[in-house]
């Protein structure tokens, strides 16, 4: 049926003419065949039945007189019909009396048998019965006549009757068939012409073609109102165009004001950030360097008081800029390597409000994930931030789980599920559907009691829209919320410094004593310890720890949470020295209490770990208690450590161009407490004047100033120094996605926004001045002893930063430096035979954990070459890592011979 409709109209036409005439012969055929047959029949049989009535009354007096031979002769009258093949008389019971046979011999016949008194014929196609019956009144007896009738005569001429039948039908159809070409002819041009001239006006648009009339019939009237209508088209397009020149016309002057509008919202926000963020800088960070300082309880209260309000303006304002983003189709997701660790960090700026409201902020992630995942970190942190905001404030007591679980893993890309569930007040059902809108929250209530903008949720909606996923919420009043969101993350070829495996040789054969009360941590801790194979034994309070301690159980480590300490039992911890029989750690809620731990118990700081904890830093933290540091691949041993300076930051020289006094003295006193050297420029004019006599390191400029803007100076100073010459950072209160490519695009290499984070300053620096040397010359003698506080100088070794690592702990320090000789002296060997034995998944991980170890203990030469040398073997480059590791092993030496320096 569908081939049917595809095929042409003239040929549906042929075929359905000859469908139809096909279907009235072959119907015209079988009738007269039938009706032939009939006709044919009852002739034969009329004529048989005369027949036989015949013989009947003939033979009657014959029978009666016993006469055979007359009752034969009568019989064989019928040999006159050739068509009769054998007649019989029978009498009394079917016994014979008399007979005829023809001399014509034929296997089809009719039977006719008489039975009754009146004369019956029955018929088939094989046989009929002719059945009459003989009376003999005078004796008695009854008889009957059957006849066998020939019907091969019947059937020929009834075989050439249908023959001739289907000949004259045969030329019936040949003939309607040359008939129907022409009569189709005649009807289907007319249509096949209006087709094509269709097609033709379709593909060209060209209204002004018409269609030839051939008649006045039904195909000629419609041809008629073809034409017509493309008259009607024509007419209307002509006056379309002019109508759409008219809308064109009003449409770019509405663009037109519709782009001078957008442009001077977006000029008014972008002034309004900068007239805000420009104080708030200084109210930030002079609150800052103010809370640093010695003060009464008073005065550090007012202080943190002043530090939360801004911080909360600041965060209106991001969330004002981001929404205007968003608006105006501006924000863009910026992906790079990351660690879900990393991602994590990022969370604990909320320490202090969680320990303000005493609650228990919770981090579970998985640790098998053993490759950095891409995708934009920051919007990623910013999404998160918001939801743990958000739970904060609407949770007074219990606890807050951040979630991160893997739910498939392929050898490209990971698929997880990001959660945060708190305990708090809950979301009414009908409230839930607006959460995610603009401006919203659950109630008029939620922002006389709680504050915030409504945005929060908005823009974290729009940023998980961005990932390909979609924030969701589950929620019940007076039982928490959980919001949550899948995203699928391209995985890095880059493997994390820490995987499941080093964390296991951590644990192994590991026993620990947990004194713990809050389930929800201790699910966590269950979690993380099973992971890692870690057997624990936990014990809900300080009693029942000390009671299992003087039963004479032995473990390697005894963790604590605090918390779980009454403060009434806290003098009886310090009477106890846990440390004769095992390691100790504490996890504490705040610095605060690591302070209060540290002046009342000889327990090294490195051994206090402040809440919320993250896995890697916990593990960590294990591994330097029970003395196996070298088996992880530490980038931050302590809590403390905020940022990771960079050796090449000390001592460079900064050229900071701003016009703000209350800035430059913020920006000057974040750099020279790192150890840099600032040059001041009151605008951009001067600091293109300063930079043809003098050279630096870096630039850090302001946009909007007096004389000559940052854009304008960037381009003149592009003019003669490029990009890797000299790296320009904007520190601006600019923050738009416009401000930043108007910075690129000017010659800049980086954007910082003001307020200006020092971690975030910290990090621009060491990405830019990590890739050039420090203008001033620097001492590289090998071995030269009683250089500072005892430590020698060795090329490529900085003990100081090595040692700033612990927390300043000297003792510590050459503990571990004294450990790596044990264990990693003998490197070269092991290394070449792991080649030898073809496991160089075993060599990798040795390099691997040599890189790690060398830059956690200020081995950097060591820790860079290592790290060269473990690229050359997961690229299976063996010809080149030969010299490769005969310069690791230099470096070993050179190193080790510098620790011995130390310890004599």
């Amino acid at each position: 049926m569908v081939y049917f409709y595809k095929i042409p109209i003239k040929d549906k036409v042929k075929r359905l003419i000859l469908l139809a005439v096909s279907s009235s012969l072959l119907f015209m055929i079988f009738s007269l065949a039938v009706m032939d047959y009939q006709h044919n029949k009852s002739k034969l049989l009329d004529r048989i039945n005369a027949q036989a009535a015949i013989i009947v009354i003939n033979a009657q007096e014959a029978i009666f007189f016993d006469d055979v031979d007359s009752t034969e002769e009568i019989l064989n009258a019928l040999r006159s019909d050739s068509v009769i093949e054998n007649a019989t008389l029978y009498i009394e019971n079917e016994i014979s009396y008399a007979s005829y046979n023809s001399p014509y011999k034929d296997n089809i016949f009719l039977d006719f048998l008489p039975q009754s008194n009146t004369i019956k014929l029955s018929f088939n196609y094989y046989q009929a019965s002719l059945k009459g019956s003989i009376l003999d009144e005078l004796k008695n007896r009854e008889g009957f006549i059957r006849i066998k009738i020939n019907l091969n005569n019947f059937y020929k001429d009834l075989f050439i009757d249908v023959l001739i039948i289907i000949g004259i039908a045969i030329i019936c159809l040949v003939l309607t068939l040359v008939v129907t070409g022409r009569i189709i002819k005649q009807i289907v041009l007319p249509i096949l012409h209006l087709a094509d001239i269709a097609k033709k006006v379709t593909e060209n648009r060209n209204y002004e073609t018409r269609a030839k009339i051939f008649g006045n019939d039904e195909v000629g009237k419609l041809t008629e109102n073809f034409n017509e209508m493309l008259s009607q088209i024509q007419s209307h397009e002509e006056v379309l165009e002019e109508q759409v020149l008219k809308r064109t016309e009003e449409l770019e002057k509405a663009l037109l004001i519709a782009e001078t509008a957008n442009r001077a919202k977006s000029e008014f926000v972008a002034n309004i950030s900068h007239e805000i963020r420009t104080p708030m800088n200084a109210i930030i960070n002079m609150n800052r360097f103010a809370l640093e300082t010695e003060l009464t309880h008073k005065q550090r209260n007012y202080l943190t008081t002043i530090n939360t309000s801004a911080s909360w303006l600041l965060n209106v304002i991001n969330d004002t800029l981001d929404f205007s983003k968003i608006e105006s189709g501006q924000l863009e997701l910026d992906e790079v390597e990351f660690n879900l660790g990393d991602l994590i960090n990022k969370l604990k700026i909320f320490t202090g409000e969680i320990d303000k409201k005493g609650l228990e902020l919770i981090f579970k992630y998985p640790l098998k994930l053993e490759h950095y995942l891409i995708a934009d970190d920051i919007r990623l942190a910013q999404v998160l931030i918001n939801l743990v905001s958000n739970a904060i404030k609407f949770t007074e007591k219990g606890e807050i789980i951040v979630s991160i679980e893997t739910i498939k893993e392929t050898d490209k890309e990971a698929r997880l599920v990001f959660s945060v569930a708190d305990t708090g007040v809950g979301i009414r059902e009908e409230y839930q559907k607006n959460l995610f809108n603009s401006f919203s929250q659950a109630d008029t209530s939620t922002t006389r009691k709680y504050g915030g903008t409504g945005l929060g949720l908005a823009i974290s909606q729009k940023i998980i829209n961005l990932m390909r996923g979609s924030i969701q919420v589950e929620s019940e009043l007076k039982q928490g919320s959980r919001f949550f969101f899948e995203l699928t993350l391209e995985k890095s070829p880059k493997l994390l410094p820490n995987t499941l495996t080093n964390y296991k040789s951590v644990a192994k054969d590991l026993r620990i004593l947990l004194l713990n009360n809050n389930q929800a941590f201790q699910l966590m801790l269950e979690s993380l310890f099973t992971e890692v194979n870690i057997s624990v034994n936990r014990v809900f309070s300080l009693s029942a720890a000390i009671t299992e301690l003087e039963n004479d159980n032995i473990y390697d480590l005894f963790l604590i949470n605090w918390s779980a300490i009454e403060v009434g039992e806290q003098p009886i911890f310090f009477q106890k020295d846990f440390k004769k029989k095992m390691a100790l750690i504490l996890m504490t809620t705040s610095m605060e209490h690591e302070k209060i731990i540290a002046e009342n118990y000889d327990l090294n700081p490195n051994n206090i770990i402040t809440k919320p904890l993250k896995a890697e830093d916990l593990m960590n933290t294990i591994s330097i208690a029970i003395n196996k540091q070298s088996c992880l691949d530490v980038e931050i041993l302590t809590s403390n450590n905020q940022s990771s300076i960079l050796k090449n930051i000390v001592n460079s020289d900064i050229l900071l161009v701003e016009d703000n006094e209350i800035n430059q003295e913020i920006a000057v006193e974040l750099l020279t407490r790192k150890g840099m050297n600032v040059t001041i420029a009151n605008d951009g004019q001067e600091a293109v004047d300063i930079l043809k006599e003098q050279l630096f390191d870096l630039v850090l400029m302001d946009i909007q100033m007096p004389v000559m803007d940052g854009y304008q100076a960037s381009t003149e100073i592009r003019k003669r120094l490029t990009k890797e010459t000299l790296p320009i950072v904007a520190m601006t209160a600019h923050a738009m996605n416009d401000d930043k490519e108007h910075c690129f695009l000017a010659g800049m290499n980086g954007h910082l926004a003001k307020p200006i984070e020092p971690d975030a300053l910290y990090q621009i620096l060491n990405k830019y001045l990590s890739k050039v040397e420090p203008t001033k010359p620097q001492q590289t003698t090998v071995i030269e002893t009683n250089v500072i506080d005892g430590f020698p100088q060795v090329k490529g070794v900085d003990f100081q930063n090595g040692m700033s690592r612990l927390g300043q702990n000297r003792v510590l320090y050459v503990k571990l430096l004294q450990m790596f000789i044990k264990e990693h002296q003998g490197s070269f060997d092991y290394i070449t035979d792991k080649l030898v034995n073809d496991d160089l998944k075993g060599a990798k991980l040795k390099v691997h954990t040599l890189k790690g170890v060398g830059a956690n203990l200020g081995a950097i030469a060591l820790s860079t070459t290592a790290s060269e040398l473990e690229i050359l073997f997961q690229t299976e480059n063996l010809s080149e890592s030969k010299s490769k590791l005969i310069e690791l092993t230099e470096k070993i030496d050179n190193f080790i011979d510098g620790i011995n320096h130390i310890s004599n």
